[in-house]
């Protein structure tokens, strides 16, 4: 998880993206974008590759992978977006991806 103060406001929003197994084949990068008021925050989430060999393959547990980012301070709902290490938008609509932009709570 990473996270990410806007300038004013007080609400919060956690956005997810959910990694398919297919989409993590080596170490990379995500990088969460907040747009709010026209103000655009972003923080890079790092996302790092493990390989595992068992004697066994029925005994090898392979699920997705949720990467998060907060953003803190913000005064009314940003927009989400989720953005690959070579500048390419992941959406819901691509396949092994799922996001959840959240919501913004706490706004005073």
């Amino acid at each position: 998880s990473s996270g990410i103060n806007a300038e004013y406001g007080g609400g919060t929003q956690e956005a997810k993206l959910v990694l398919g197994t297919s989409t993590i084949l080596s170490d990379t990068s995500y990088v969460c974008v907040f747009v709010v008021d026209g103000t655009a925050y972003e923080s890079t989430v790092s996302v790092d590759h493990i390989s595992v060999t068992t004697a066994d393959a029925s005994k090898l547990s392979i699920s997705p992978a949720t990467v998060s980012c907060v953003l803190a301070g913000a005064g009314s709902a940003p927009t989400v977006k989720w953005f690959d290490s070579s500048s390419n938008e992941k959406t819901s609509s691509d396949s092994g991806y799922t996001v959840t932009p959240g919501s913004l709570d706490g706004v005073v």
